[in-house]
This record gives structure tokens, C-alpha cells and sequence, in this order.
């Protein structure tokens, strides 16, 4: 097997494990705050609160750090930012399991931020390594490891937080993390890497957001984006606290025999590997339709949101939910993959870094607000009114992405029929 094949492999499974191990732990923060004997978070607000704040930590770090890390890898090499990565993540999952306060997890999440930014570090190492004529298919094949621990993680993170307990399910991650990052000192080669000096990288972000929010469809993508994360994480900081009151009210009302998938913990993880296979399976379907041209695919996708949202705000019943996360999943496959793939087709090559990592920047400006707004508004109205407020949201992403695809189609007509300029 030639070399850099085998790299990729190891790159897959390095972050198919660190995606397995980081989803797997959030899956049950909200009971982790109330059930676990030393934290013991009885007020309802401030469960919604530290929720909020714990999920959206590593967003208040990595958006600075996560550039500051390429830079370095760009002068000393992107296996070293692997291994360094996993470290990072494996030692900070380490440190959830011994935290004595709700206070030190959110701490201990922002120092992840700094420390970890695996993917960004396997990406680099994939394009070091495949040939110009492979990479495409590299960073696709690597790219695809995410969605795949994105699956598993609900479910696993379910069955041991019930078997073994939240604090020991940290240790076995972060171990685990520790062991894929010495792995991969071992295993990994950067053959074809040549240090290079490059400028500043917020300087380069800079300037890079200068010239994309100059382009129209460039700037509605990145708004697109930055709305989308946060109308979604809006929802998801408060889903799981949502869905677990949900199901425990139906069990007790029905009288139903308690069972693995009717704990409130049993039932979330169902519901968020739902969610991850309808956009693992619908991602690929929206790509094609994107490169075929079909028009209204984001209206599309924003239009499912909006109606997802509203039936988990209106429909407080377990089938509605996992329905409404079925939705949730394919709609956001519209918002986010296509709007990536629209900064990728509109930029030269050689921009095209520089534009992704701005693309990705912005979306954890969104997944950061909408984190940290999830618990505060849910204090203040509940769960309900965050998938309602999500709904206005994706509606207005909506109605801004059908201006969007009218104007476009107006302007080629301009150009193609002269004559229908008067009447448009």
C-alpha cells in the first residue's frame, strides 16, 4: 500500500475516534449537572444556563486558536498538531471526570478550545500527504469520519453513562484520546512537507473577510451560516434537557414498563443518532443536487427547519420529536453543506483556504452565541421558545435565500433576453 494511503486510514480513524469520544461526552452534560453527587445542580435555570455555557466553551477559545494552530503547523509541521490535538483533548476529557464544580467545567471546555482542533490538524496533514490528483478524494474520505462518530456517539455515550457512570464514561474517553494521540506519533508520516513562512494569520482572515463580504453571494453564504449555527445550537443546548422531561411524562403517564430507551437519557441519544443519520445520508443528496444546479435547495432546506422547530415547540409528544429530529437533520444538510460548497465554487484555488477557514470561523461565532443564548433564554421562557425562536430564524434565512436565487435569476435573464431588463 503506498504510503500516504495508509496515512490517510490512520487520519480517518484518529478522527473518527476523537469525533466518537467528544460527542459521546456531550451527550449527557444535562443529567451529568443534576444526577452526579458532587455537582449537584437542583435549580432548573441554572441547569439551562451551565448547559448552554459548558457546550458553547471551546467555541470562546477556538476561534482564536484554531488559526494560531495552522500557522504554527505551516512552520513546524502538521503531524505534530495531531498528536498535539489529541493530547489536548484526551487531557481535558480527563479533567471532566475529576471537576468539583459546575464553574470548572466550563473552564475546563474553554481550555479545550485551546488545546484541541483535531480535524483542522488531520485536514492539514491529509493535503500534506496525497498526491494534487488525490487530494479531493483525501479530504472527502477524511471529512466523512466525522459524521460516522457522530453516529455512534449518542448511543454509546447512553449505554456507558448508564453502566459505568458519567465520571469513570470521562476517564475511559480521555484515555482513550491519549492512546489515539500516541498512535498516531508513532504511526504517522508527513513525507513531503516543507516548512513555509506564512503572514499572519489574523491578518489574513482579515482580508480574506473583506473580500468575500464584498460578494454577494459570498456574503449571503456566511450569513447563512453564522444564522444556521446559531438557530440550531440555539435548539440543540436545550434539547436534551427537553427530551428527557418529555419521555419521563409519557412513561410515567402511560404507565409504560421502564426500559433503556424510555430514560431520559436513552431517549436523547435515540433521538440525536437520528438526527446524525439523516444528515450523514441526506448530505451526500444535497452535494449532488447542488453540483446538478438545482435551484431553492437552501429555501428548501431552511423551509424543513422551520417546520421541525415548530413541531417540537408545539408537539410535546416523544413520536413528534424524534420526527422533528428526522427534519432536523435533512434540513441541515441544506444550511451548512451547501453553503460550504458555495464559498468553495466562488473563490480562486488559491483562495480557497483562506475563505474555508473564514467560512468556518464564522460558523463557530454561531455554534458560540447560540450555546451560550440557549441557556439564558430557556431560563426566561422555556425550551419551547427557543425551537420557536429558531423557526423565525430559519424562516428569515429562508425569505432571504429565496431574494437571493430571484435576483440571480432575474440577472441572467438580463443577460440572456436584453429586452426583459423593463419588465424584471
Amino acid at each position: 500500500m503506498e504510503e500516504w494511503r495508509r496515512t490517510i486510514r490512520v487520519l480517518w480513524m484518529v478522527q473518527f475516534l476523537t469525533t466518537l469520544a467528544m460527542n459521546l461526552g456531550l451527550t449527557f452534560v444535562p443529567f451529568f449537572l443534576v444526577q452526579d453527587p458532587v455537582l449537584q445542580v437542583r435549580d432548573e435555570s441554572a441547569r439551562l444556563v451551565y448547559t448552554g455555557l459548558i457546550l458553547a466553551g471551546p467555541f470562546f477559545t477556538s476561534i482564536v486558536f484554531t488559526p494560531l494552530w495552522g500557522w504554527v503547523a505551516d512552520r513546524t509541521g502538521p503531524k505534530q498538531q495531531v498528536v498535539r490535538a489529541c493530547l489536548g483533548l484526551g487531557l481535558t476529557q480527563l479533567l471532566m471526570a475529576v471537576a468539583q464544580t459546575p464553574d470548572q467545567l466550563v473552564a475546563i471546555r474553554i481550555l479545550q478550545g485551546m488545546l484541541s482542533g483535531v480535524l483542522a490538524a488531520c485536514l492539514g496533514l491529509a493535503a500534506v500527504v496525497a498526491p494534487p490528483e488525490y487530494q479531493g478524494r483525501a479530504v472527502a474520505t477524511l471529512q466523512s469520519a466525522t459524521p460516522a462518530g457522530q453516529l455512534c456517539a449518542p448511543i454509546f455515550g447512553g449505554v456507558l453513562a448508564a453502566t459505568v457512570g458519567f465520571r469513570s464514561t470521562y476517564v475511559i474517553l480521555g484515555t482513550l484520546i491519549l492512546l489515539t494521540g500516541l498512535l498516531s506519533a508513532i504511526l504517522l508520516r508527513q513525507t513531503g512537507f516543507v516548512p513555509t513562512r506564512t503572514p499572519n494569520p489574523f491578518r489574513s482572515l482579515s482580508l480574506a473577510g473583506r473580500r468575500a463580504f464584498a460578494h454577494p453571494v459570498l456574503r449571503q453564504a456566511l450569513v447563512i451560516l453564522l444564522l444556521g449555527q446559531f438557530a440550531f445550537t440555539m435548539a440543540q443546548g436545550v434539547f436534551a434537557i427537553f427530551a428527557g422531561e418529555v419521555i419521563d411524562a409519557w412513561t410515567a403517564a402511560a404507565g409504560a414498563k421502564p426500559m433503556w430507551w424510555n430514560s431520559a437519557i436513552g431517549f436523547t441519544a435515540l433521538a440525536m443518532t437520528l438526527t446524525a443519520l439523516a444528515g450523514f445520508v441526506s448530505a451526500r443528496a444535497w452535494g449532488g443536487l447542488h453540483d446538478k444546479r438545482v435551484p431553492f435547495l437552501t429555501p428548501v432546506g431552511a423551509f424543513i427547519l422551520v417546520c421541525s422547530m415548530l413541531v417540537l415547540a408545539a408537539i410535546p409528544t416523544w413520536w413528534a420529536i424524534l420526527i422533528a429530529r428526522v427534519g432536523i437533520g435533512v434540513g441541515s444538510g441544506a444550511m451548512f453543506t451547501l453553503q460550504f460548497a458555495v464559498v468553495a465554487a466562488r473563490v480562486a484555488p488559491d483562495q480557497r483556504g483562506q475563505l474555508m477557514g473564514l467560512a468556518t470561523a464564522i460558523s463557530q461565532v454561531g455554534n458560540l452565541t447560540g450555546f451560550v443564548l440557549s441557556g439564558v433564554l430557556a431560563a426566561q421562557w422555556t425550551a419551547p421558545g427557543n425551537f420557536a425562536l429558531a423557526a423565525c430564524v430559519y424562516g428569515g434565512v429562508m425569505l432571504a435565500a429565496l431574494r437571493l436565487e430571484f435576483s440571480a435569476r432575474r440577472a441572467v435573464a438580463a443577460r440572456v433576453e436584453p429586452s426583459v431588463i423593463g419588465i424584471a
